[in-house]
């Protein structure tokens, strides 16, 4: 009996023991978690910076002025001039060759042509046309898209040409950075043009008496090409013009190197523009008769004069001219003809109202 009671009380000691170990490495632990918890505040001027950001190394100072890279070049710049105003503000320098690209797409509605023609002209207005060249591709109708290269820095207008359509030109600059000249610059410009229908131009001329006059000549001129076009008014009075590009343009009743009013300069934007009703002074009309000395008629004789209106014409079959449209004043015709395979001469001066109706002139033409 002693012999079992004492390993009894051997046994409860080590079970004791052994509780008592763990209760003790229980509280260490504890401890050591709860002081890995510790919350520690950060000096944020000993915090890791972050890398600057795309955006703040994409700019560079030029003088007084905070400016995208792109001023610069190294990239694929395509800054159209008419920006912001800082843009203006920068000293370019126009020294090297650069690149022009873009689109071409047609208004709705509009049948895009068959074939059309890219113009890259100098600016009008803008510094550093100077230097710019002319340059003018034919492309078909199945290419949109276009690129010239090897262009002189400079200042340029761009716009796409086909008959009866409208295009507004683009003003666009290639240039560098004074100052930073080593750089590619604004090397590369890009342009969206579209082609749109041309427009109409109309109008009507009345007489003194408030009446229309039917016959006569009215002129446009193109300022840009000098390019005349030419129709006649309609027993109404009225007139018209088709297919009119938009830009500015000079506008002749009568002849345009003596008009019968004063020309007129307008600037034509499509789809229409309808001028003002034209009031036109007392007009005369007659027929001039150019015959032989054996009073035939002379056919196809050249009828030519001065006066308040030049005088320009051929003789009909009958060896008449009519002329029309002649202001009151003095007059000297020149004729000169052929008859019976003789080349014969004539002249006259002679001196109209304004109220004349188809009076008849004759002129005798001798060798």
């Amino acid at each position: 009996m002693s012999i079992i009671s004492s390993c009894r009380r051997g046994s409860a000691e080590a079970v004791f023991v052994v509780i008592g170990v763990l209760l003790v490495g229980a509280v260490l632990c504890g401890m050591l978690f709860l002081g890995s918890t510790e919350s520690v505040t950060l000096d944020p001027s000993t915090a890791p910076q972050a890398p600057p950001s795309q955006a703040q190394t994409d700019t560079v100072r030029v003088g007084d002025l905070e400016l995208p890279q792109a001023a610069l070049g190294g990239g694929d710049s395509a800054i159209e001039l008419g920006g912001d105003e800082e843009w203006r503000d920068l000293d370019k320098v126009f020294d090297g060759q650069g690149t022009i690209s873009g689109t071409v797409d047609a208004a709705p509605g509009v049948v895009f042509p068959d074939g059309w023609e890219l113009v890259v002209e100098p600016s009008k207005f803008v510094i550093g046309r100077k230097k710019a060249v002319t340059r003018v591709l034919e492309l078909p109708g199945n290419q949109r898209t276009f690129e010239v290269r090897d262009l002189p820095m400079a200042a340029y207008r761009v716009y796409a040409r086909a008959r009866g359509l409208n295009c507004a030109a683009q003003e666009v600059s290639l240039y560098k950075v004074k100052g930073y000249e080593q750089m590619p610059g604004n090397h590369h410009a890009r342009v969206m043009l579209r082609l749109m229908p041309a427009g109409f131009l109309d109008g009507s001329v009345l007489d003194d008496d408030g009446l229309p006059v039917e016959g006569l000549p009215v002129t446009i001129e193109r300022l840009t090409t000098r390019e005349r076009r030419m129709t006649l008014t309609g027993p109404d009075g009225l007139f018209a013009f088709q297919d009119v590009l938009d830009g500015k343009y000079m506008l002749y009743y009568g002849s345009p190197n003596k008009p019968l009013v004063a020309q007129e300069e307008l600037h034509f934007r499509a789809p229409q523009v309808r001028r003002p009703e034209v009031v036109v002074p007392r007009l005369a009309s007659i027929k001039i008769e150019v015959i032989d000395e054996h009073a035939r008629g002379i056919p196809q004789a050249k009828v030519r004069g001065f006066g308040p209106t030049p005088i320009d014409t051929l003789t009909d079959a009958y060896g008449i001219a009519t002329l029309r449209f002649l202001p009151a004043g003095r007059y000297k015709v020149r004729v000169d003809g052929s008859s019976s395979g003789l080349d014969r001469h004539g002249k006259m001066d002679f001196h109209l109202q304004g109220d004349e109706e188809l009076e008849l002139v004759q002129i005798v033409c001798r060798e």
